[in-house]
């Protein structure tokens, strides 16, 4: 990661001269004083000290184009003189001062011809008799606060006004192209320069070349070359300091070595000669040193660097500078510090650095913008040395630094690309040593600021942006997992390898873009398994390994990460060609490692060698890996980023040993390392799940007794992975790696007889966005709210603020179209999500600290579950490869009652599951994309097949009842004489989670037997996701008014027609004013997403008839089809309905979960339960619509008749109300016959009916 500095323009402005007037240049929002030379020739002023300002003959100063030139005839005298104290101004050589001419104030240079006379500042002056001979006079007027035009008055009664005027006009014409060329390159070249060629550009920066005319230089030399031999030893200083001058101007045409060496040399003959008090002495001091810095960039002799930073460091030690001088001397003498660090390595020259620009910073001023970002580079170069561990105030005040300059700077400074990817890779850096989300995601936000503020052109600056840029999206990448971050990465970073020079002098940071993209390609391979990515990786790391010459740093990094390519080619392709590559790329590694220290280089040897022996199993690479882990790890701080991963090869090695030899300890210190990085404060949440999941694996397998501690550690972690600083989708597709930990948990917890620990872990483990979305609306903070009401109300305000951030959709799509502004915006909205996160988490553990609320929004505990179960039995069954185990929660009990389930197993519930799902799709029950049904069924089918799985619907709940239900119910003493029919709540894991168990049974023959027989049955996704919804007294009381939303589309725009939705609805009315209850409608275009939104709002029950479809890509996108457009998931759980009651869902696919997230339970009905609902009833697959029609009317007579006389409709009663509607269809099938075709018809139209919640 590169810093790029803007220190460099305004440490020295302009060439400075003694005795000449002031210009303005600008440092931050101020403006200061500060000389430069504005020279007169000799033919106009005939005295030795007018001689030496010939160099104004050869050069002017960009700053004077737009000059207007005016004659003034004649000026005050005696003058008056503002008070204006400039202790820089040689009094013998000049007056100075502020006067009127015609109505604006001017400032009045006086160049005399001979004369001892002394003016002051402030008063009135008495000037000389105007004669010719005396004076010639000079005023520049300046009417505003800018230096682009200047009115410049000659005041003056001299014969040669007219020749004056032609001067200074020809002057500014030659200023104004140069201006407009040092505007030009200052659009090309928008960042700062270079601290490798700062000397030279200094002397660039000050002579022009297109401002130097090249005759004119020539005259000057010769011209100060005489008056050295000539004038009074007195005069001498500012003649060898001239002569200096000029040799720079030649050198700035010529790029001549000998210049500097002539430059140096007069420059040291005016040192020698002048006292120490001489005001002229820190001027030549400071243009010596910067010629001793030339000179070292084009001979690299240290020994030119070492006289640069002596003549510096004199300046500050003078009694003639004032503090603004020495704090400029300071700072000069760091960056020449910071330039020796480029050369040696030597941390200590940073350290000196960052001493000097604080003291600059006290001296100057901390207002100017350049200052604060030269100290924030050069701690940000510190930052990045391997060997010096920045502290965490360090990074503060690097980082507030950068952000104090970016105030400060004016909105049209040339380097705010600059500044904005410094705060970027400081923000980055911090991120990489401490792990803050809100970090990386601030560089982001910088980067793309940066990118921004980039011109048009400047193709070499903008290179350096987007290597920046890319860093960020690859580091992010590291933390999210996020696809377009890696492809933004790849992107950008080939953009910054286009824009690289090709030449020698770029080769080491051509290699090193080379090789990063190279990684990313790599990591972009894993992603998709496309060897395309991994062959085009391959090529870019051996294109960057040949860049370097033999010895360089880079090589082994480079060469062991080729390496590691070619062993991950060889496992794709077991081309065993690939093997031999690699260990060609890890001895030449070796051979360039020599000596080295660098604990990363040794890190990567290991995990190679490691690498080596899972392909071939020799016992010396896995001694070698431990060898290179071993030293790495010695050399690295405990809290260092890079500390966590070596770890975990280095656990991952003992552990290949414990397994070769079966020696325990071996697998004793694997353990220790991983718990290590599972509890350190310095590792990711992703590292300390790895780390933590390894441990388990290492437990399970030498069945060790901390396998429980293991499974501890890691359960918890599962939310910080998929944290409240991601969106929901984002937490989404985290959690597809994760969903069998949980299981593996409570299966190990079972077989330890842990029966408490077995309910938690599945309870912390699964469904955990649906967890913290409930955190996220926790209401029962009374209590908090009576002794802290103002931490209440900040807490309610953050949970909702952070919920609403949560729900943000955002497509890669959208940020490729975005501009500039718009991808600022987009990643400002992701930045104040995780400050918001940040802020919320931080404000919980401060609750957590009040007594009473220690356990605010933790998993509950199995014991407060006991406490708090409902009428009823909710049966836990969990699925393993292991084992499966019903647990199942009654109340009056102190602990589950464990029914093992020995015949059934994860192979089984994948085959059932499998079966089912081939069984729906062949019946076009199943909708996973729009356009081809047909029929009217609410929903549509991918593809027709032919109907090969008669009786496999009938044969897997046949199944599920003989494996599954059946010991269930016969522990528990479940009979069908039972009366009334207890409820069950199922709570599955695991593929059965998507089985229909509600409807297990034997449905032919003389052993009829069903579900429906013994118990009601509901489902729930946790328990505690049950026991929120119990406990509410009513579902609904704040609106007990609004009744019924019944909604229907028979006849949704580019769907197949649903006819029969009217007259759903109509019979609901009808039964609902029948009875004296509220029931409005929605229907065809009336039922757009809007009004279907305020509805759900207004009204405690809502009813969909129309099409509903589940996405298996994104199952956040599922919806119902309305007139105008879809209500999606994502849409629906954002809604907080207070007096939200019942939702029947007469849709299809409303319950059919995504077989990926098995774990987290994400369908329709689990967000109608999220948005408020106590009670849904949905469907698992498709629907007929002639069979919803008479489902509905038949379910809502049942519920008003079981409510009796209450007021309003009670959702709590709507499970025995579908419970009893399904039992009268199948009494009725029942008459009619059980032959197979009339089975699978009925099963097919019934099954799916399901019911949620309480």
């Amino acid at each position: 990661m590169s810093k790029q500095s803007t220190d460099a323009a305004e440490t020295e402005p302009a060439h400075v001269g003694i005795g000449d007037p002031l210009t303005v240049w600008r440092s931050g929002n101020e403006y200061q004083w500060k000389r430069i030379s504005w020279l007169l020739p000799p033919r106009y002023v005939s005295s030795h000290f007018a001689q030496r300002l010939l160099l104004g003959t050869y050069v002017c100063h960009p700053e004077l184009a737009d000059l207007t030139i005016e004659l003034c005839p004649s000026i005050p005298n005696p003058l008056p003189v503002t008070a204006f104290e400039i202790p820089e101004i040689d009094a013998d050589a000049a007056g100075l001062a502020l006067f009127d001419v015609r109505g604006r104030k001017s400032i009045l240079l006086i160049l005399p011809k001979v004369s001892e006379s002394k003016y002051v500042f402030e008063g009135t002056v008495e000037l000389p008799k105007r004669d010719t001979d005396m004076f010639a006079a000079l005023a520049m007027h300046v009417p505003t606060r800018t230096l682009r035009a200047i009115d410049i008055n000659i005041c003056t009664c001299s014969d040669y006004s007219e020749e004056l005027t032609e001067f200074f006009e020809l002057w500014a014409q030659q200023a104004r192209i140069g201006r407009e060329e040092a505007d030009k390159k200052a659009r090309e070249s928008p960042c700062d320069l270079n601290l490798s060629t700062l000397g030279g550009t200094i002397i660039a920066s000050r002579f022009p070349a297109n401002s130097v005319w090249p005759n004119k230089v020539e005259k000057a030399i010769a011209g100060y070359k005489d008056l050295i031999q000539t004038r009074p030893k007195e005069d001498l200083p500012r003649c060898y300091f001239e002569l200096g001058s000029a040799f720079w101007a030649r050198h700035a045409l010529t790029k001549d070595v000998h210049d500097l060496d002539q430059a140096i040399c007069a420059q040291q003959s005016a040192v020698g000669i002048l006292p120490d008090d001489d005001p002229l002495l820190p001027v030549v001091l400071m243009n010596l040193g910067i010629s001793f810095l030339a000179r070292f960039e084009f001979t690299k002799n240290m020994g030119d660097l070492e006289q640069s930073i002596s003549a510096h460091n004199v300046i500050p030690l003078l009694k003639t500078p004032t503090e603004s001088a020495k704090g400029n001397a300071l700072h000069s003498v760091a960056n020449l510090y910071d330039i020796r660090f480029q050369h040696t390595d030597d941390v200590e020259d940073l350290k000196k650095s960052i001493d000097l620009k604080r003291k600059s910073i006290n001296l100057i001023g901390s207002e100017n913008s350049n200052l604060l970002t030269s100290l924030a580079y050069t701690l940000g170069t510190l930052s990045q040395s391997g060997r010096y561990q920045f502290s965490s105030a360090e990074f503060d005040e690097m980082i507030g630094l950068e952000r104090r300059a970016l105030e400060l700077a004016p909105e049209d400074d040339p380097h705010l690309s600059c500044k904005y990817t410094n705060l970027s890779n400081s923000l980055r850096t911090r991120f990489q040593r401490t792990g803050r989300h809100v970090d990386i995601e601030e560089a982001m936000t910088a980067q793309q600021k940066a990118i921004h503020f980039l011109p048009r052109s400047a193709h070499t600056k903008h290179a350096e942006t987007y290597e920046n840029v890319a860093a960020s999206a690859f580091t992010r990448y590291g933390l999210t997992n996020d696809r377009l971050d890696l492809e933004n990465s790849i992107s950008i970073k080939r953009k910054a390898i286009d824009g690289t020079p090709r030449d020698g002098a770029n080769r080491v940071k051509l290699s090193s873009r080379l090789c990063n993209l190279a990684g990313q390609l790599e990591a972009f391979h894993e992603l998709t398994e496309e060897i395309k990515h991994l062959d085009e990786a391959i090529s870019k790391a051996t294109e960057a390994a040949e860049l370097l010459p033999a010895g360089h740093r880079n090589l082994p990094i480079i060469l062991v990460a080729l390496g590691g390519m070619y062993v991950c080619k060889y496992k794709t392709t077991q081309d065993f060609s690939n093997l031999d590559r690699a260990h060609s790329c890890l001895d030449r590694a070796m051979e360039a490692i020599g000596d080295t220290t660098e604990p990363f280089v040794l890190a990567r040897c290991g995990r190679l060698m490691l690498e080596f022996y899972q392909v071939g199993e020799n016992p010396a690479e896995l001694v070698a890996s431990l060898s290179f882990c071993e030293v790495a790890i010695e050399m690295t701080p405990a809290d260092h980023p890079h500390m966590a991963p070596y770890l975990i090869t280095f656990a991952a090695a003992y552990m290949f040993v414990y397994i070769a030899t079966g020696d325990i300890e071996q697998a004793h210190t694997a353990i220790s390392k991983l718990r290590a990085v599972t509890s350190s404060t310095a590792a990711s949440p992703v590292q300390r799940l790895a780390a933590a999941r390894m441990w388990c694996g290492i437990s399970v397998l030498r069945k060790s007794p901390d396998i429980l501690d293991a499974f501890q550690a890691a359960i918890p972690l599962i939310s910080l992975v998929a944290g409240l600083d991601q969106t929901l989708d984002k937490r989404h597709g985290k959690l597809k790696d994760l969903s069998q930990l949980s299981l593996e948990a409570a299966a190990a917890a079972i077989d330890a007889g842990k029966l408490d620990m077995a309910v938690e872990w599945l309870e912390g483990g699964r469904c955990i966005v649906w967890n913290q979305l409930n955190g996220l609306r926790q209401q029962s903070l009374d209590a908090l709210e009576l002794v802290h009401p103002r931490l209440a109300e900040r807490f309610m305000n953050l949970s909702a603020a952070l919920e609403n951030a949560s729900s943000r959709v955002s497509s890669s799509q959208q940020w490729i179209q975005a501009d500039s502004e718009q991808r600022i915006s987009m990643q400002e909205e992701v930045t104040a999500h995780v400050k918001l996160a940040g802020d919320w988490e931080e404000l919980l553990h401060s609750i957590r600290k009040i007594p009473g609320f220690e356990n605010l929004l933790r998993p509950p505990s199995l014991r407060n579950l006991l406490e708090n179960l409902p009428e009823g039995v909710i049966v836990v069954i969990n699925v393993f490869s292991t084992r499966c185990d019903a647990l199942v929660l009654i109340p009056g009990l102190e602990e589950p009652l464990h029914i093992p389930l020995p015949s059934f197993s994860m192979g089984k519930a994948e085959e059932l599951r499998v079966r089912l799902h081939s069984c729906i799709q062949s019946k076009n029950l199943r909708i996973h994309q729009q356009g081809l049904e047909t029929d009217e069924d609410r929903g549509m089918s991918t593809y027709r097949k032919a109907n090969r799985s008669k009786g496999a619907l009938e044969n897997t709940l046949q199944e599920l009842w003989g494996l599954v239900v059946k010991p269930i119910f016969d522990e528990l003493g479940f009979s069908t004489s039972t009366s009334p029919k207890p409820r069950v709540w199922w709570c599955s894991t695991g593929p059965l989670a998507l089985l229909p168990l509600h409807a297990a049974g034997i449905y032919r023959g003389p052993d009829k037997v069903c579900v429906a027989d013994f118990a009601i049955s509901s489902y729930t996704p946790t328990v505690t996701a049950l026991l929120e919804r119990s406990s509410s007294k009513s579902h609904g009381t704040d609106n007990p008014s609004g009744g019924l939303l019944a909604i229907s589309q028979p006849d949704t725009p580019n769907l197949p027609p649903l006819p029969g939705t009217v007259d759903e609805v109509s019979a609901i009315q009808k039964t609902f004013t029948g009875r004296g209850f509220e029931a409005d409608s929605l229907n065809r275009q009336e039922a757009t997403v809007e009004a279907t939104i305020q509805g759900l709002k207004d009204h405690r029950c809502v009813h969909f008839a129309c099409h509903a479809s589940q996405n298996v890509q994104d199952p956040l996108k599922s919806c119902f089809y309305l007139h105008d457009g879809r209500l999606e998931l994502s849409e629906i759980i954002k809604l907080r309905l207070q007096s939200a009651d019942l939702a029947f869902l007469s849709a299809c696919q409303t319950s059919a979960g995504d077989e990926q997230l098995s774990e987290e339970v994400v369908h329709l009905a689990a967000g109608m339960l999220a948005a408020g609902y106590g009670s849904v009833i949905a469907t698992m697959w498709s629907i007929p619509d002639s069979n919803a029609r008479v489902l509905a009317d038949q379910f809502y007579r049942e519920l008003l008749q079981l409510g009796g006389q209450s007021e309003q409709v009670d959702g709590k009663l709507s499970a025995r109300a579908l419970h009893v509607a399904l039992e009268d269809i199948r009494r009725e099938f029942m008459v009619a016959g059980d032959s197979a075709e009339r089975l699978e018809e009925f099963l097919l139209a019934w099954v799916p009916y399901v019911h949620h919640g309480a």
